[in-house]
């Protein structure tokens, strides 16, 4: 309880604060950038199979169906 009443007052404190700043100037040269950006888990052996696949019984060991390889962060970080 008494956490969350300190963080509604500092909430409140910050946005008074906020105000009493002066604004910035029209011709500062900043901008604001929206980014994203996406990482990859690296590369990972198949999911699933096909119908009637000769090699649905193959297992891909150590990983398994699925799951990252070991060659994965060497590939990743090579770009």
């Amino acid at each position: 309880m008494l956490r969350g009443s300190m963080t509604g007052l500092l909430a409140v404190w910050l946005c008074c604060r906020a105000e009493s700043l002066p604004p910035a100037p029209e011709d500062s040269g900043n901008e604001v950038k929206l980014v994203h950006v996406i990482f990859r888990h690296g590369e990972r052996t198949p999911a699933d199979t096909y119908p009637k696949d000769p090699y649905v019984n193959f297992t891909f060991e150590p990983a398994g169906w699925g799951q990252l390889i070991n060659v994965s962060p060497v590939n990743t970080l090579q770009g």
